[in-house]
C-alpha cells in the first residue's frame, strides 16, 4: 500500500514537472516566435509601401527633372531689361521668336509626356482684352497617338483665382513652388492625368507658369486593384492627406480628407509627421487594422491597410500548434511515469 502511494507521488510529481517543462518551453517559444513573426510582419507592409513608393517616384522624378531644365532654358533666353521697359510687346515678341521653337523641342524630344506649356500672367499687359489669348506655348499630344501639336492658349478672362479649371496656375503661383495637382480626367481622351506645375519669377514677381502633363492610368491601375493577404488594399495620398487614388473594391471617396473617413487616421497623420516608424494600428477589438506607408519623392503617401487577423493568421497557427505540443508532452509524460 505505502509502495503505490509512493508511486502514485513519483507519477503525479513526474506529470507535473513535464508538464511545467512542456509549459515553459512552449511558453517561450510561443513569444519568441510571436515577436519574431509580428516584426516580419510588420517590415514586410513597411517595405511592400516603400517600393511601391520608389517605383512611382521615378515617373515624377523624371518629369520634375525635364520641367526644371525647361524652365531654365526659358530664364536663360528671356532678356528681363528689355520686358522691364517693353512690357507686353516683348512678350509677344518672345513668344513667337523663342517660346514656341523652345517649346515644341522638348515636347518632342521627351517622350512619355502628354504636353509641355508655359503661360505668362495675361495682366503684365494692359492691353490685352478679356476674349485674348494669352502670351505663351502650349504643345499637347490630345489623341494620344504620339503626335504633339500645339494647342490655342487660354483666354484672358479665364485667369482668376477662383476659377477651377486655373487651379493648376495659381496653385504654383501663390505658393512660389513645384506644384502637383491631384488627378483630373481630361475632357479631350477621357484619361486620367495630372500635372507638374513651376513658377517662373523675375525679380521675386511670379510672372508665368510652366507645367507638363502625364497619364496617371497606370499607377491608379496599380493601386485600385493592388491586394495583399485577404482583403488588405492600397491607396494614394496627396501632401495634404486628400485622397488621390482609392482601391476598387473600398468605398473610399477621392478628393476627401482622411480624417473626414475615419478620424482613427489621425494616428497615421501623427505617425507620418513624427517620422519615427512606418507603420501604425488604428481601430479596436476585432476590426483593428495595420496601416504602413511609403512616402514618394513629389510629397505623395502610398498607404497600405491590412486587418490585423489577417496579418496575424500565421501566428494564431503557431499558438494552436504549440498548444498540441504542450498537451502531447504532458501526455506522453504521464503515460511513460505511470
Amino acid at each position: 500500500m505505502n509502495v503505490w502511494k509512493i508511486s502514485s507521488k513519483i507519477m503525479v510529481a513526474v506529470m507535473l514537472c513535464a508538464s511545467l517543462l512542456a509549459a515553459a518551453i512552449g511558453g517561450f517559444v510561443l513569444h519568441q516566435s510571436s515577436k519574431i513573426i509580428e516584426r516580419n510582419t510588420y517590415n514586410n507592409l513597411e517595405l511592400m509601401a516603400e517600393n511601391y513608393a520608389d517605383i512611382f517616384s521615378k515617373s515624377t522624378d523624371r518629369v520634375e527633372f525635364i520641367l526644371n531644365a525647361y524652365l531654365s532654358s526659358i530664364s536663360a533666353t528671356f532678356n528681363k531689361e528689355r520686358f522691364n521697359k517693353e512690357g507686353g510687346s516683348y512678350l509677344k515678341e518672345y513668344q513667337e521668336e523663342v517660346l514656341l521653337k523652345l517649346t515644341e523641342q522638348f515636347a518632342t524630344d521627351n517622350e512619355g509626356i502628354l504636353g509641355i506649356y508655359f503661360d505668362f500672367d495675361p495682366y503684365l499687359d494692359e492691353n490685352l482684352m478679356p476674349d485674348d489669348q494669352t502670351y505663351g506655348a502650349w504643345y499637347l499630344d490630345r489623341n494620344l497617338n504620339g503626335v504633339i501639336e500645339r494647342d490655342n492658349m487660354e483666354l484672358k478672362k479665364n485667369f482668376y483665382p477662383e476659377n477651377p479649371k486655373m487651379g493648376w496656375y495659381y496653385n504654383a503661383k501663390n505658393q512660389k513652388k513645384g506644384v502637383w495637382n491631384n488627378p483630373y480626367k481630361d475632357i479631350y481622351t477621357s484619361y486620367e492625368m495630372i500635372s507638374y506645375n513651376l513658377p517662373f519669377t523675375v525679380d521675386n514677381q511670379v510672372i508665368g507658369v510652366a507645367g507638363i502633363d502625364i497619364t496617371f492610368n497606370g499607377v491608379m491601375s496599380i493601386i485600385q486593384q493592388f491586394k495583399v493577404f485577404e482583403t488588405g488594399y492600397a491607396f494614394l495620398l496627396s501632401e495634404d492627406y486628400d485622397v488621390i487614388v482609392s482601391p476598387i473594391s473600398e468605398k473610399i471617396e477621392i478628393n476627401k480628407s482622411l480624417l473626414e473617413l475615419n478620424p482613427d487616421y489621425k494616428k497615421l497623420i501623427d505617425v507620418i509627421e513624427s517620422g519615427t516608424r512606418k507603420n501604425v494600428i488604428i481601430g479596436e477589438k476585432n476590426d483593428r487594422a495595420i496601416l504602413s506607408y511609403g512616402k514618394m519623392s513629389n510629397g505623395y503617401l502610398v498607404v497600405i491597410q491590412v486587418k490585423e487577423n489577417e496579418v496575424f493568421n500565421t501566428l494564431n497557427q503557431v499558438v494552436t500548434r504549440v498548444d498540441a505540443i504542450i498537451l502531447f508532452g504532458t501526455l506522453i509524460s504521464a503515460i511513460t511515469a505511470y
